[in-house]
C-alpha cells in the first residue's frame, strides 16, 4: 500500500484523506487526482493479459539465459564427478 492512498486501509479515514489534501494545496499543489478503479478488472480482456503476461515471462527466461551465458555458465560442459569431490 501507498502512503499515498486513503480508500479502505487500516487505520486511514476519509479525514485523513482531506487533511493531506490541504497540507498539498497550502504548499502549492494545484491538482487533486481521485480514482476508482471498481470493476476495473471487468474491463480486462483475458486473452489480451495472458498474451501480455507470456511477453514478460519470455523476457525473464530470455534475461536469465543471457546473465548465465554473460556469466560463462551456458555453453561449457558439465564438471565431472570428480570436480565436485575435495580432496581430504
Amino acid at each position: 500500500m501507498r502512503p499515498c492512498s486513503y480508500g479502505f486501509r487500516p487505520n486511514r479515514r476519509a479525514q485523513d484523506a482531506i487533511s493531506e489534501i490541504h497540507l498539498f494545496a497550502t504548499s502549492g499543489y494545484e491538482w487533486v487526482l481521485d480514482a476508482d478503479i471498481k470493476a476495473c478488472f471487468d474491463e480486462i480482456s483475458h486473452l489480451g493479459l495472458m498474451c501480455w503476461v507470456t511477453r514478460c515471462l519470455s523476457m525473464v527466461a530470455t534475461f536469465g539465459v543471457r546473465m548465465l551465458e554473460l556469466r560463462g555458465v551456458v555453453g561449457r560442459p558439465p564438471p565431472s564427478a570428480g570436480a565436485w569431490v575435495e580432496s581430504v
